[in-house]
């Protein structure tokens, strides 16, 4: 079991509230605050090769109300029916 204050130190380290990479994916959905992408889009984008490089963190700030799910799509790569995501319109300085 991780203690509470582990978490906290983890989610408000150095960085403050938001790592490096969510920041990173944060800032690639800013680029297009009306447009809605796939994970793997986001992955492409920022240039990694794994999708668990950015799926677990675009769960969490959708969890977060930072991003938010507004459709699905079939994905042109594995043919599976995938989730869209956009940045909410939330107000004011998330970093």
């Amino acid at each position: 079991m991780i203690h509470n204050n582990r978490h906290d130190s983890y989610n408000h380290g150095q960085d403050g509230p938001f790592g490096k990479r969510a920041k990173a994916i944060i800032s690639k959905y800013a680029e297009h605050p009306n447009t809605a992408f796939r994970d793997r889009e986001i992955k492409t984008k920022l240039g990694f090769e794994d999708m668990n490089s950015v799926r677990p963190r675009i769960t969490e700030l959708v969890k977060l109300g930072v991003l938010m799910e507004c459709g699905s799509m079939e994905d042109p790569v594995t043919g599976m029916t995938v989730r869209l995501v956009r940045l909410t319109q939330k107000q004011g300085k998330l970093f």
